[in-house]
């Protein structure tokens, strides 16, 4: 078997294709999913740090408007505003993440090429 053939055949069965990506975009999101699966892990650890603030969010201001205390209830209305804005950014981000997916895959392969041929034996 030549060279090129069994670097092809390393190649071809670690490379990544989009379908697993978007389906982690879509379903585990909020996780990083997506972007741990491709290498990107600041901007999985930013999707981690994202959805920890907006349970802490969501849990505070719910605490807050359930208390009856009218400050308390106009923190849980500062609150609610703030997850509201948090969402905004986390919406905005899963589309541009949306956009991107197809470059990241096209990026981790060129990589993947590039070590496969850089590691496997010389004819």
């Amino acid at each position: 078997m030549t060279t090129d053939a069994i670097q092809l055949m390393q190649f071809e069965s670690a490379k990544k294709t989009p379908g697993l990506p978007y389906l982690f975009l879509i379903f585990f999101w909020w996780f990083g999913a997506h972007a741990f699966y491709l290498g990107r892990t600041i901007k999985g650890i930013f999707w981690l740090c994202a959805s920890i603030l907006g349970i802490v969010l969501f849990v505070a201001s719910i605490a807050s408007a359930s208390s009856g205390v009218a400050a308390d209830i106009e923190h849980a209305g500062t609150l609610g505003t703030m997850l509201i804005l948090l969402w905004l950014v986390v919406g905005i981000a899963w589309i541009v993440d949306a956009c991107l997916i197809p470059r990241w895959v096209r990026q981790y392969n060129n990589k993947l090429m590039q070590t496969v041929v850089k590691d496997s034996p010389a004819s």
